[in-house]
């Protein structure tokens, strides 16, 4: 049996809400391959850029081929069990803050504004951002020590404390220094050219795009040069051997 369609206002909702769902739904396959093909090329070029540093700095000899078909694959992987390590630390944490918060909130409610309940919002915010911070600057170099060193998850991240202590102000400035860069440089793609407001749209996506995502590219892989040299700066630290014989990248 057929269906006809008289182009009611009914019908036209029906179909309107259909299409909505399908675009809704490709949108959504969209972002999720985005996503995943996003972290896929980042482990791969933070990898390379990782060995290629290392080698420079070691006066090891390195080439193109060998870190695409021999030293990638190896390392993602431990580069990428160190990442869902991170995942997990901060999905531990973030629940222990929500339900801190959640008491707060309970507190609060019951007790009002007196000073030690604002005392005790303020020591909350305080410990969520000094907590964060500091996580965030220990995966800034197990990412390293999982890349140049055979080991991986929980073993580089407390490798990565060791490394820090003593340096941990040093780490964090130059970890705040690059994402600040970043985040300026992203505040200006979205001003010059996802807003464009004073420009027409074939200036900002052809002229002023191409030059900011270049700018953005070079902060990162900047970024990334920068973690490797301060891994070794923090090994000489420690005075931890850092000669070629000592990384274990590219080994068979």
């Amino acid at each position: 049996m057929w269906m006809t369609f008289d182009g009611s206002t009914t019908e036209q909702t029906i179909m309107a809400r259909s299409f909505s769902k399908k675009i809704f739904m490709y949108f959504l396959l969209f972002q999720g391959v985005s996503l995943f093909s996003v972290f896929i090329f980042s482990l791969l070029s933070t990898s390379a850029v990782f060995y290629t540093v290392a080698c420079v700095y070691t006066a090891k000899d390195v080439s193109f081929r060998k870190i695409i078909t021999v030293v990638v694959p190896k390392v993602c992987k431990r580069l990428m069990a160190s990442f869902l390590w991170k995942c997990l630390v901060f999905f531990v944490y973030i629940s222990i803050i929500y339900f801190l918060l959640f008491l707060y909130i309970i507190i609060f409610f019951k007790f009002g504004g007196r000073p030690i309940v604002t005392f005790l919002g303020i020591i909350i915010i305080l410990l969520y951002i000094l907590c964060s911070f500091y996580i965030s600057i220990v995966w800034y170099l197990s990412s390293v020590v999982s890349v140049l060193e055979d080991t991986y998850g929980i073993a580089a991240s407390r490798k990565s404390m060791k490394l820090i202590r003593g340096k941990e102000w040093v780490v964090a400035l130059i970890y705040l220094l690059t994402q600040m860069m970043s985040s300026c440089i992203v505040v200006l793609f979205i001003n010059v050219v996802v807003l464009h407001s004073t420009n027409s749209w074939v200036v900002a996506w052809l002229v002023y795009a191409p030059i900011i995502l270049a700018a953005l590219t070079l902060v990162w892989l900047m970024a990334l040069v920068v973690q490797t040299v301060l891994y070794f700066i923090c090994k000489s630290y420690h005075h931890e051997n850092i000669d070629k014989s000592s990384l274990s990248i590219g080994s068979p």
